[in-house]
């Protein structure tokens, strides 16, 4: 094989690819007499080095190749990098480059043929330290489910934005929690978190060309906690048609209101009924004997909610009162005598009801105020050869009315 074409085989195999070792120089690709790139100048970055250098002036030049050294390896090779295409050309720019990193470049001439220059121009570069976060970076603390962070916005420029990062206690990992555009934007308010919990924060900046700095030093936020359950919290038993539900007055200074709730079931169903900033409640209930069970939060000045997650307290309005019993009824001297039992400590009074009847067509009923607690009553009102049946019926001060007692029956015969 000729040897020029052993010198271009040679020379595209050292070309072809990329982190190939290269052993510089070469001498069956060199020719002493090609002009050669004699200054190199750079300008590093956090992640990049830009070069720049003098166009030879030979006309054989065709193009340039840049050889680096690789850090990770360390041997001290340098490695192909990269054909810059043009004799006229004077600049390249060596992109994702690891920061605060010494890298090795040399640069050569080259032929069409791909015959670089005996010599080359060559430098040490050291890439910039990684960019530095924000210098000052704090949280306002002890805030409803949210965490405010404030820091001093980067002096440096070329930031464009800021990326906030956040982790619990019980989940170590970082997690991106928000990106913030504009470098003179100096706060971020987090939502969403959870009540009384602890948070830490740390906050990176992020250049225009996509270079994150290292990350701030690390706060840590204390949401505020929910306030305290309401203590005392009764309900009453002893009125008519009504529930009156109190409790004591939370002695934390930010509470504005209660709100309270309230079910048919100790367990489940509670639907919140009212809110209220006095601690008392009075629900009216149409009917007596209902049973209800409460719960009672307090809430806090930024809408902040005690658990609900606690146990009811039970009331009801009034039972009807037991009903009266009969121990006596009779007919003497033409009257109904009659006498009961009290059944009911509430009792204040009683209606007795008298039903007439003369035949099975014809009957009356007549109901008789007892304005007292007497257990006694004679009825001189009877005709002879009518039916009379009585009912009692006991009363409190609520006007709340027991069950008609069993009924007596008595018939006034006629005198033969």
């Amino acid at each position: 094989m000729p040897l020029l074409h052993l010198i271009l085989l040679s020379a595209l195999l050292l070309l072809s690819g990329c982190q190939k070792s290269a052993n510089i120089p070469q001498e069956k690709t060199q020719d002493s007499s090609l002009a050669k790139v004699n200054d190199l100048k750079f300008i590093p970055d956090f992640n990049a080095i830009a070069f720049e250098w003098t166009p030879v002036n030979d006309t054989r030049v065709n193009d340039y190749v840049l050889y680096r050294s690789n850090p990770e390896k360390n041997d001290g090779k340098l490695y192909f990098l990269a054909k810059i295409e043009d004799r006229y050309s004077s600049h390249y720019v060596d992109k994702n480059l690891r920061a605060n990193t010494k890298y090795n470049y040399t640069i050569f001439s080259l032929r069409k043929d791909g015959v670089r220059a005996a010599n080359g121009a060559g430098v040490e570069a050291t890439t910039l330290p990684q960019l530095e976060s924000v210098s000052y970076f704090e949280t306002v603390d002890n805030l409803p489910r949210l965490a405010k962070l404030i820091w001093r916005p980067h002096t440096n420029q070329r930031v464009s934005s800021y990326k906030l990062e956040r982790k619990e206690i019980a989940k170590p990992k970082w997690k991106t929690v928000a990106t913030i555009n504009n470098r003179l934007q100096a706060e971020y308010i987090d939502k969403g978190l959870k009540d009384n919990n602890i948070y830490y924060y740390r906050l990176r900046a992020i250049t225009y060309d996509n270079i994150i700095s290292l990350p701030s030093k690390i706060v840590t936020v204390s949401t505020k906690p929910i306030p305290n359950p309401v203590q005392n919290v009764q309900a009453s038993r002893n009125l008519s048609k009504r529930i009156e539900v109190t409790w004591a007055k939370s002695i934390q200074n930010d509470i504005t209101h209660y709100n309270v709730y309230a079910s048919d079931d100790n367990d489940k169903g509670f639907k919140k009924i009212t809110s209220t900033k006095e601690p008392i409640y009075i629900e009216n209930i149409p009917k007596d004997g209902v049973q209800r069970f409460y719960k009672v939060t307090a809430v806090e000045k930024n809408g902040l909610e005690g658990s609900k997650n606690i146990l009811s307290t039970a009331g009801n309005t009034l039972v009807p009162l037991i009903e009266p019993t009969f121990t006596e009824s009779l007919i003497l001297n033409s009257e109904v005598h009659l006498k009961w039992k009290n059944g009911d400590v509430r009792t204040e009074r009683y209606v007795l009801i008298k039903t007439s009847r003369e035949n099975m067509f014809k009957s009356k009923v007549q109901q008789i105020n007892i304005n007292s607690l007497q257990s006694s009553f004679v009825d001189p009102q009877i005709l002879a050869g009518t039916t009379y049946e009585y009912q009692i019926i006991a009363i409190d001060k609520f006007g709340i009315q027991s069950k008609p007692s069993a009924s007596v029956e008595l018939f006034f015969a006629p005198k033969e």
